[in-house]
């Protein structure tokens, strides 16, 4: 998340980002995920994380679209009179 940029990982038993917790996700067979930082004023304030099932596609397209998503939630949550920060 330090490059603010969205990370998406096509099956991710086999990807070498994710050896080090192989063992805790054994049962994620075929499964991607897009992991989104959630960006106000240069710092990451949380993530969207999403997954799919679908090997073949994974994450192409949603990724724009899910930024605009994760970028749109924290205005909401900006706006709302309760803050937890």
């Amino acid at each position: 998340m330090s490059n603010r940029m969205p990370l998406a990982l096509e099956d991710v038993l086999k990807n070498p980002i994710m050896s080090q917790v192989r063992d805790n996700i054994k049962d994620l067979v075929g499964m991607s995920i897009l992991i989104l930082p959630i960006v106000f004023n240069d710092e990451v304030l949380g993530t969207l994380f999403l997954r799919t099932q679908e090997e073949k596609n994974g994450f192409t397209k949603e990724i724009d679209f899910c930024r605009m998503v994760a970028n749109a939630s924290f205005r909401a949550q900006e706006r709302a009179p309760f803050r937890r920060w």
